[in-house]
């Protein structure tokens, strides 16, 4: 798991929902279905076709495709739909992705903060720490920031 987003730009929590996303780089080549995702809710990748990633590719798990309400999250990039799961933006503490193949070997886990208090940035990770998406990042039509699909910024040196 390379990004998240858990606070897009909104007017309010439900035009926020259907512009979360998640995004995992492949180390190699790999289909998709079978995975299964897992906040507090679980949600196994499961489509007809094969979603395949090759080695070093972005795979980006969205909450919706619809443009006009995903922050305009570019359709080209988004590899699966998910409805069960909640990136959560409340509370206190942190939130748990886990991601674990038919089997339940865990393939790759992040853990967020559930209040990310910036605001229609993403949330990069580079190894067990994170930073927000640059400001030079802007996508979609909401004014959100982040990389969906593509490598991350290099995150500064000490957060």
């Amino acid at each position: 798991i390379t990004e998240m987003m858990t606070n897009p730009v909104g007017a309010n929590a439900t035009e926020k929902t259907p512009a979360k996303w998640f995004e995992i780089k492949a180390n190699k080549a790999v289909d998709m279905n079978g995975v299964v995702m897992k906040t507090d809710k679980t949600e196994t990748i499961q489509d007809e076709k094969c979603l395949s990633v090759q080695a070093g590719g972005y795979f980006v798990v969205a909450f919706s495709d619809d443009s006009s309400v995903n922050g305009g999250l570019p359709a080209n990039v988004i590899g699966y739909v998910q409805s069960k799961l909640a990136l959560t933006y409340s509370g206190t503490g942190d939130g748990t992705l886990t991601l674990s193949d038919a089997e339940g070997t865990e393939l790759s886990s992040a853990t967020y903060p559930k209040k990310w208090t910036q605001a229609g940035y993403s949330i990069q990770f580079e190894g067990s720490s994170y930073c927000a998406a640059a400001a030079n990042s802007e996508y979609g039509t909401a004014g959100n920031h982040g990389t969906p699909g593509a490598a991350n910024t290099v995150c500064p040196v000490g957060q």
